[in-house]
């Protein structure tokens, strides 16, 4: 597979083009043919599949009538009053054993029932004196109805009115073709009276073989799974296996495919809901398939034929396509030898031409740029000059800040010799504010150092407001040199103060305290000030949330969060929270990183 590959990449661009669009046209070919020859044997599957269930429908409801036919005739019989009257005489009389008129009427009946139903092979009538029987056939010698398994089967099931029996050999006359039995059993004072019904069962089976010619073969079952009518033992239990793995008991029509002695079948069934039959109509897959052999070999025909006029085409069209690449690549070598005079000339705006008008200018820029090299060098030099300048400015600009606080430093003694203890805090005060906020240059700080920045700052607006405000900065020891970048708590508690201290009536209160939780350290600052409505801090917490900055709601709070997300991940950063009184709390939450140690400006 590598060296294929290898070989591929390693080929002129025709070659590549050729190769490829002979393996799409391939498998386009493949796809094509194999997707309509399972789309036509799916279509003809299904259409078979319904037309298979349309004839079974029809053989199931004819059936279902000529049994319903019979039930009806036998209920007109055992409900008519001409014979319900003189049977009831005839089994209420001890001394009478039989009863001409009463037999001669019944052998009518029975006579009328087998000409008018071409499935009926013989009838009788039982009573426990006398069988009312079909004259036409020959009573076994020593039979009786007592001794038959039709007998014996409403003696165990007594509630029962009508019972289907698989086919059998007549038990009670003389004849060589079997037959299903069907009876009615009903009671007249206390007196059982059976109406059995033999159905021919060469005659259901010559039906079924004469009256469509779609199966190739059909048998019924009962709801047991008893055979009633069928003749291939082997392949009856393999479409019987099959519907029981599908549950066909529980459905009213089935189809599937059975495998049975090396053939693949369709199978079909249709429920008779008159006696709970179950009749199986299959035919072979290799019949219903017949016409896709031809489908095949004219695929296959068709499928080679356009491939031949498509690999003309193709062998046209990439000598077109790679015509004006290869003159390309001929002006490409000479340039890459230095000739950079040399131009690609082609009249259309194709992707060749798009390439060819790029190549043409980045030989110009080229030539540009060798003239320009010498300018270049010499506007090097001029930002190297001007990069020192800045460097030297950088470090004036943090002279300036020390000679302020040395300057503040001597005002405050200055102030103490004279006697201004106010000008001598807020000096000393301020002198310190600068230094740590100087802290040698460093970002990050420890936590120590920014309480006492926070606390020159608070010392400096105690003077201002007096008695207004009381502060209290409360961090525990143990987090005095854990890690924190500096200036994160003045901004939060000027914040509290221009808007919730200095807007109260009376005195104000600012708290700082620090707390650790789990792995990280919690720093809050709080007032009880007038607070905010909450649907504004909401709306604070949410920009805050999302690292977004509004001037207009005060920059300070979101340079803090903004700082921290930057610094530490954006799981850290600033909440606002109600307070005690109305009041607000800034809550910062950051990861614990000590920095024992570390030299401090003191």
């Amino acid at each position: 597979m590598g060296k294929i590959k290898i070989y591929f990449f390693n080929s002129k661009l025709r070659i590549k083009i050729i190769l490829t669009f002979c393996i799409l046209l391939a498998v386009n070919m493949i796809l094509s043919s194999i997707s309509f020859y399972f789309y036509a044997n799916r279509s003809t599957s299904k259409k078979f599949q319904q037309n298979s269930q349309d004839i079974l429908r029809q053989v199931n409801l004819h059936l279902e009538e000529k049994f319903t036919g019979l039930t009806q005739k036998v209920n007109a019989i055992s409900s008519n009053l001409s014979f319900l009257n003189p049977m009831n005489e005839f089994l209420q009389n001890d001394q009478v054993t039989m009863d001409p008129i009463l037999a001669g009427d019944i052998a009518n009946k029975i006579f009328e029932i087998k000409n008018s139903d071409d499935f009926v092979d013989s009838m009788y009538i039982c009573t426990s004196k006398y069988i009312f029987d079909d004259y036409l056939m020959i009573r076994k010698r020593g039979t009786v109805f007592e001794d038959t398994v039709m007998y014996r089967y409403f003696v165990y099931k007594p509630w029962e009115t009508v019972a289907w029996f698989p086919s059998m050999e007549n038990p009670l006359y003389e004849s060589k073709s079997p037959i299903i039995p069907v009876v009615y059993r009903q009671k007249i004072r206390g007196e059982n009276i059976y109406y059995v019904i033999n159905l021919s069962k060469e005659a259901l089976a010559e039906y079924l073989d004469g009256a469509y010619d779609a199966f190739e073969t059909m048998f019924i079952v009962d709801e047991n799974g008893t055979d009633v009518l069928g003749n291939e033992a082997e392949l009856e239990k393999a479409v019987l296996k099959k519907a029981d793995l599908d549950q066909v008991k529980e459905q009213q029509e089935w189809y599937g495919e059975v495998t049975a002695e090396g053939e693949n079948y369709y199978a079909a069934a249709a429920l008779m809901n008159v006696n709970q039959w179950r009749i199986y109509a299959l035919s072979t897959t290799s019949s219903m398939m017949q016409d896709l052999k031809h489908i095949r070999w004219f695929l296959f025909l068709v499928s080679c034929l356009t491939s031949a006029g498509c690999l003309v085409i193709i062998l046209w069209i990439s000598d077109l396509l790679t015509q004006s690449l290869m003159e390309l690549a001929g002006e490409m070598e000479k340039a890459g030898a230095g000739d950079y005079d040399v131009r690609f000339s082609y009249p259309y705006e194709d992707e060749a031409g798009r390439l060819g008008n790029s190549f043409n200018r980045m030989l110009d820029t080229i030539q540009d740029n060798i003239r320009e090299l010498e300018n270049e060098k010499e506007q090097v030099r001029e930002v190297q000059k001007q990069k020192r300048k800045a460097e030297l400015q950088a470090l004036q600009a943090q002279i300036n800040p020390h000679f302020l606080y040395n300057t503040l430093n001597m005002i405050t003694w200055q102030a103490v010799s004279q006697g201004a203890e106010e000008i001598s805090l807020i000096s000393n005060a301020l002198g310190k504010y600068f230094r740590i906020s100087l802290s040698r240059g460093r970002e990050c700080i420890t936590l120590r150092e920014e309480a006492r920045h926070v606390r020159s700052y608070l010392e400096i607006q105690k003077i201002r407001y007096k008695a207004k405000l009381n502060y209290d900065i409360r961090i525990p020891e143990e987090m005095e040199y854990f890690h924190t970048i500096k200036l994160i708590l003045q901004p939060l508690v000027e914040n509290a103060l221009y808007h919730g201290i200095k807007v109260k009536e009376g005195k104000g209160n600012v708290w700082v305290y620090g707390e650790v939780v789990g792995q990280n350290m919690v720093l809050t600052v709080e007032d009880d000030g007038e607070g905010i409505p909450e649907e504004k801090m909401a709306l604070l917490n949410s920009k805050l949330q999302n690292g977004e900055v509004d001037s207009e709601t005060g920059y300070g709070i979101y340079n803090v969060n903004n700082r921290i997300r930057l610094y530490y991940g954006e799981e850290y950063g600033l909440r606002l929270k109600k307070g005690i009184c109305s009041g607000i709390k800034a809550v910062l939450t950051l990861p614990i990183r000590q920095m024992k140690g570390m030299v401090e400006d003191v």
